[in-house]
């Protein structure tokens, strides 16, 4: 039988199913944002990965009222107002290499 990693590769998150069973998940990369601290990186990253304030919470052992914080903090940098506008803003946003987006029909 062979051996999983106690750490997950930075592209997956572990869970703990039961002691000894850990499930890998692959995770969504977080676009390049400035003005985030690591904190409001990593909170985005659980939350584009749809993790609810309370698992986000769980999952940086600090408390719900602090994630609230910190996910407000990013909305503002951000200039959004909820998740989804945040989704759509990041998608909107070119990726290195990527052309500028396109609004309207492609010639």
């Amino acid at each position: 039988m062979r051996r999983l990693p106690t750490e997950p590769p930075p592209s997956l998150d572990a869970y703990e199913l039961e002691p000894g069973k850990v499930l890998f998940v692959q995770t969504l990369a977080v676009p390049e944002v400035d003005g985030l601290s690591p904190a409001e990186r990593e909170v985005l990253r659980l939350m584009l990965n749809d993790h609810d304030g309370a698992s986000i919470a769980a999952s940086r052992r600090t408390s719900p009222r602090t994630i609230a914080n910190q996910i407000a903090s990013v909305f503002r940098k951000l200039g959004v107002r909820s998740r989804a506008e945040l989704a759509a803003k990041l998608l909107e946003r070119p990726r290195d290499g990527d052309a500028a987006p396109r609004h309207g029909p492609v010639a």
